[in-house]
């Protein structure tokens, strides 16, 4: 499941949506309390990719380009699984931090679900 493929990113929208799923289960909240708590690298890192979707999107449907939609997924799923990988966002103690993380997991995941969506691809919500 590596490399800039469908299945890869089908693959971390996959691994988002279980940290989500087992959120939903515990009853944890999805709000924010203070954007300042995202802080780490990782967390910076993803929200600056996020911020360049509305860019990506409009260029890849002026130019009829889907390339630059295709990178900008894949570049956003690898900071996602680096931040999935190095960051432990359902055992952190401190619960405003773990609500406003699991806000960012689920943008990240609405946002690899519906560029999926326009580039014809189905999502998994498991693998």
């Amino acid at each position: 499941m590596k490399g800039d493929s469908g299945p890869y990113l089908q693959y971390t929208y996959a691994r988002l949506f279980s940290i989500l799923r087992k959120a939903e289960q515990e009853n944890y909240e999805l709000r924010i309390t203070n954007y300042e708590l995202l802080n780490h690298e990782l967390e910076l890192k993803l929200i600056k990719r996020l911020l360049m979707v509305p860019d990506t999107v409009l260029e890849s449907s002026e130019k009829i380009i889907p390339q630059h939609l295709v990178l900008y997924l894949y570049e956003l799923s690898n900071d996602a699984n680096r931040f999935y990988e190095s960051v432990r966002v359902l055992d952190d103690e401190d619960n405003n931090k773990r609500m406003t993380r699991l806000v960012l997991i689920s943008t990240v995941s609405a946002v690899l679900k519906t560029g999926l969506n326009l580039l014809g691809i189905e999502v998994l919500e498991r693998v």
